[in-house]
């Protein structure tokens, strides 16, 4: 790794100034003390500002003598850039130029490694530029350390000593951890000023980001020690004016990294000298033009605290996006400085997303995150950070470096920053993902608030500019909003004084709250419906049934008295929360009414939204109750009138693109269930972003796809990841976060993981008890997909345990004809087919197959599933003649299936290669083995037991 101490790069493209002025002896004192002297250094402070032309005209009219005048034009000759003291390096840069016959211009060969100044020993030349050297060297005595030791050279003259003076004063006035420090200042014999500063060992900070790939949160924190070492020194009146990343170095020694301003040498005081001199500079710019503020550009003015902000958005901006905002080509410095002045910078998320994808990857892969990640991080807190602290204008900027930070400090512990326009909606987005992580609210899911601010302010955009809404209902949706804002805001950490609040507590609180409240009728049943939606979103159902109920309930009583239509979208809206809120808490009979209402009114009215919307929630009824082909028409109908009237972009049609995809996959037609998930997870991901409850759950739905096709391993990495996620965003115990757990142990499962399995299915076991009770249909589900796993592993008695009470559950509270049902006995019947009760079996066995073939129809992969196991049974019973025929029909059908269905081919062909072989047919048992190989070769990964074992058996 190349290392930069604390010698910064010269500053680049800075602009021609006096540089290499003639050597004067002043027998160690500066300013000269003679007449002579006196007027030479006043006249070279006073052209110094001017350009060539007005310095010839000033000399003619001002200078005592043409001889005089004539010194000053040869000491201005040989303009050469000045740049920073530490410009250069040892290989690259030169030593000032001689002019004027000098003889003591400084030479890197006065002082080589063991040299001594006065108590310092020199170890070696760090690097060199306009203003001298820099040297490493030992500090022996009265601290022994290793130091930066900064010599200026005579042939400088009065400016660069005066700028000496000026880094030397600065960095006297600053004491701070982040700062290098000034250790002793001084002069060498022949009168060259000194000084010994702290030596810093490391990278520019943006070197040491990408280095380590830091994430963006780490580097936000790095950065704010950057700002508190610069408001330091503006707090003792000093601006820095060069602020870039060669010149903020991280060094890292027994600890935590540390970050270090360097290279005060072009530093100004605010309001007050710092040198009895003036700094004079000509008609030069004072430090690097890429990261100069627009002022300090044009020369507009006095500079003060807000230009170093503007320096520090830039370097900001490259922490983050990876690449600088002005895309400058070389050139002279004038059109450098039009370019920057001319080209507004993008917001850092645009710019990185029109990087060429390699540099994206590359940028991204330096953050620890994924492009797409790192563009949304950026598009939100990030970009209006810092566009602010780079506004063209100074009074749009932060007032000091303090508010900066301070404003990054609110976007890392998730409040709302200064810098982002206020909105409601914002306000409560944040409020959620703080409180979530300041006071451990384990079931609160952000994207259940969010989803109920986004219902509430769409009501609000609707009201305002659809011509049927007037302006009450407006004001309706506004106290709506308002008062989940002042819900939340009251049980906030200040509020609560750091006591724990469980969001399902503070949603009860909020529907007791507007019970007693004096509120109207209308507000009261918006504010019902959007707590409801929250509990929707918690998995609260029961709960979610209550609230939406009376909503309805308000609505329906104005609906009588006249104070409603029948036709307003909030009925609909409330007849369409209420039944999701019953399907999914398991009461679908009664939901079937009040969507049948909903889909009438919606034909009638002739609003192709609000009828797409209630024929999606009316097919997911229809398919929870497994009548599949009038789910399939319900969905297809939404997602054509959700295309026609809102484009094929929308969210509503990626959410129908998903819902029928997953009722293709449940019904074996994974390669038409595909491109519709492949859509949704396109349109989702784009829209919503990666973590949005729905891109996962359309993700989930990708995995199980992949799981289907027989792609296991692509399989087992989406749920992993979907499940990564659904912790992060919803909490541990949501009941998603249990349907990834439960499709997790699927994945293992078939990759023959079982012990991880068991443990997952455990976890999704335990999570849907405690949120969804234990009869809930998916609680039963998972915890038939744990006896499965227990039987798997041979651990039978355990299993007909768990099997015994999921079936005992499911047959009371959904009858002996659900499907559901017929699942689990088809599990208990292989326990005891592996246990020898065969005659229990078959006959399990044998009713599910009929209530399958019944519901199903014949082709169905569960239909064939069934053959498989029964033909397993009869052959373990010694009928093999019962067995070779189901067997073959089940091999038929999969067959039939195609692709889908390969592994589950594979086993039905090992199955009857094993009665081949007890029939003595050997050369057919081999045939069928060889064909199940070339299958599980393709579908499963090489390791696998299962393949590994069967290629054994063909040796």
């Amino acid at each position: 790794m190349e290392t930069t101490q604390n010698a910064a790069t010269e500053n680049a493209a800075t602009p021609p100034s006096v540089a290499s002025l003639p050597a004067r002896r002043s027998n160690g004192m500066s300013p000269a003390n003679t007449a002579w002297d006196r007027e030479l250094d006043a006249l070279l402070e006073a052209v110094l500002d001017l350009t060539p032309a007005d310095r010839e005209r000033f000399l003619e009219r001002n200078a005592s003598s043409p001889e005089i005048a004539r010194h000053v034009e040869s000491m201005l000759r040989d303009e050469a850039e000045l740049g920073s003291f530490m410009g250069g390096s040892p290989e690259t840069s030169s030593s000032p130029t001689e002019a004027g016959g000098a003889d003591d211009s400084w030479s890197p060969a006065d002082l080589r490694p063991g040299d001594r100044l006065r108590s310092f020993r020199i170890l070696g030349l760090l690097g060199q530029g306009g203003m001298g050297q820099v040297y490493r060297a030992e500090q022996e005595e009265p601290i022994r350390r290793l130091v930066a030791l900064k010599v200026i050279s005579h042939a400088l003259g009065l400016e660069g000593e005066s700028r000496f003076r000026a880094e030397r004063q600065a960095l006297g006035r600053l004491g701070h951890p982040n700062i290098a420090r000034l250790y002793e200042a001084g002069a060498n014999a022949d009168g060259r000023p000194f000084v010994a500063m702290e030596l810093v060992e490391g990278p520019p900070i943006t070197g040491y980001c990408d280095e380590r790939q830091l994430s963006c949160q780490a580097r936000l924190r790095l950065f704010l020690a950057v700002c508190r070492g610069a408001q330091h020194a503006h707090q003792k009146q000093i601006l820095h004016r060069d602020l870039k990343p060669s010149n903020i170095l991280v060094t890292e020694i027994d600890g935590p990294p540390e970050v270090k301003i360097i290279d005060f040498g072009i530093a100004k005081a605010l309001g007050q000298p710092l040198t009895d001199q003036t700094l004079a500079t000509g008609q030069a710019l004072i430090g690097t033009p890429h990261y100069m503020s627009p002022e300090a550009l044009e020369g507009e003015g006095e500079l003060d605290t807000r230009s170093d902000v503007y320096s520090l958005g830039l370097v900001l901006y490259e922490l983050l996006a990876g690449c600088h905002p002005f895309q400058i080509s070389l050139g002279e410095l004038p059109q450098i400085v039009r370019e920057i002045l001319s080209t507004p910078p993008p917001p850092p998320s645009q710019l990185f997303s029109e990087l060429p994808p390699e540099e994206r990857d590359e940028v991204a892969q330096a953050r620890g995150i994924e492009p797409g990640r790192l563009s949304r991080l950026l598009a939100s807190d990030m970009d209006w950070i810092v566009m602010k602290a780079m506004a063209r204008a100074r009074d749009g900027r932060y007032g000091s470096v303090a508010e900066m930070a301070d404003d990054i400090e609110r976007a890392l512990a998730g409040k709302p920053v200064l810098a982002r326009p206020p909105s409601l909606g914002y306000r409560l987005r944040k409020w959620v993902i703080r409180n979530r992580l300041a006071t451990g609210l384990g079931s609160l899911t952000a994207a259940g608030l969010i989803a109920a601010t986004t219902v509430t302010s769409l009501a609000m955009v609707r009201a305002q500019h659809a011509e049927r809404q007037s302006r009450q209902d407006a004001q309706v949706s506004r106290q709506a909003l308002d008062f989940v804002i002042d819900l939340f805001e009251a049980a906030s950490p200040e509020v609560m004084k750091g006591e724990p609040v469980d969001v399902r507590q503070l949603l009860e609180a909020g529907a007791e709250r507007i019970r007693e409240s004096p509120i109207d009728s209308m507000p009261r049943a918006e504010i019902l419906s959007t707590l409801a939606r929250v509990q929707v979103h918690l998995g609260q159902y029961p709960e979610a049934v209550e609230l939406a109920m009376e909503s309805l309930d308000i609505r329906q009583q104005a609906i009588t008295t006249g104070g409603l239509s029948g036709d307003d979208p909030a009925v609909f809206s409330s007849l369409d929360l209420l039944a999701n809120a019953l399907r999914r808490a398991g009461r679908g009979g009664e939901a079937e009414p009040l969507l049948e209402r909903l889909v009438e009114l919606a034909r009638a009215n002739g609003d192709q939204t609000a009828l797409a919307d209630a024929l999606n929630t009316f097919g997911s009824l229809r398919w929870s109750q497994d009548r599949f082909d009038e789910a399939e028409t319900l969905y297809r109908e939404a997602l054509e009138l959700r295309i026609s009237a809102l484009g094929d972009a929308a969210p509503e049609v990626a959410s129908s693109h998903n819902n029928l995809g997953v009722l293709l996959l449940s019904s074996a037609r994974s390669l038409e269930a595909e491109p519709h998930l492949r859509r949704a997870a396109e349109l989702l991901e784009a829209q919503l972003g990666e973590q949005h409850p729905n891109t996962l759950n359309t993700l989930n739905n990708l995995g199980l796809v992949l799981q289907g096709t027989g792609r296991l391993e692509e399989s087992f990495e989406v749920q992993q990841r979907v499940l990564e996620l659904r912790t992060a965003v919803l909490g541990p115990d949501h009941p998603a976060v249990a349907t990834s757990h439960s499709n997790l142990a699927t994945a293992l499962r078939d990759l023959g993981r079982y012990a991880e399995a068991e443990q997952s299915v455990r976890r999704a076991v335990e999570i849907r008890r405690q949120t969804l009770g234990p009869d809930h249909n998916e609680t039963l589900k998972a915890l038939t997909n744990l006896g499965n796993v227990l039987r798997r592993q041979q651990r039978l008695v355990e299993s007909e345990e768990v099997l015994n009470e999921a079936l005992e559950r499911r047959q009371r509270t959904r009858g002996p004809e659900d499907l559901g049902v017929a699942h689990t006995r088809r599990s208990l019947a292989l326990v005891w087919r592996e246990t020898g009760r065969f005659e229990a079996a078959r006959s399990a066995l044998q009713e599910v197959l009929t209530l399958q073939r019944r519901k199903l129809g014949d082709g169905h992969h569960n239909v064939a599933l069934t053959l498989y196991h029964l033909g397993v049974l009869e052959r373990q019973a010694g009928a093999y003649a019962e067995a070779e025929t189901l067997l073959r029909q089940a091999i038929a059908k999969r067959r039939a299936l195609g692709a889908l269905h390969e592994k589950r081919l594979a086993d039905s062909l090992i199955e009857l290669a094993e009665l081949a072989a007890l029939q003595g047919r050997e050369a057919e048992r081999a045939a069928l083995l060889v064909e199940a190989l070339s299958i599980l070769r393709r579908v499963l990964p090489a390791e696998h037991p299962e393949l590994q074992e069967l290629a054994r058996s063909l040796r």
